[in-house]
């Protein structure tokens, strides 16, 4: 953590033999987990590949929504905490 409360993850990556499995909805939700309850933290943010729908349709299914674009041009999905 940096002194802002700036939390970054870079790459989450899943062996394609054990994708569709529900191994990354369990990261992505452990995540938001301990970012929200443990960290107090009110915004993510995830950028992904938009060529991966897989992604894309997951953090949909978890309250992702899509608000922009990084600097090399991914999508921007963000999810506010309730």
């Amino acid at each position: 953590m940096s002194v802002s409360g700036w939390y970054e993850l870079i790459h989450l990556v899943i062996d394609k033999k054990h994708q569709r499995k529900g191994y990354g909805e369990a990261v992505i939700c452990l995540m938001i987990e301990i970012l929200q309850h443990k960290l107090d933290c009110q915004e993510i943010v995830i950028a992904y590949n938009p060529k991966n729908v897989g992604a894309r349709r997951l953090y949909q299914k978890l309250g992702f929504v899509e608000f922009d674009y990084n600097y090399d041009g991914d999508p921007l999905m963000k999810l506010q905490r309730s």
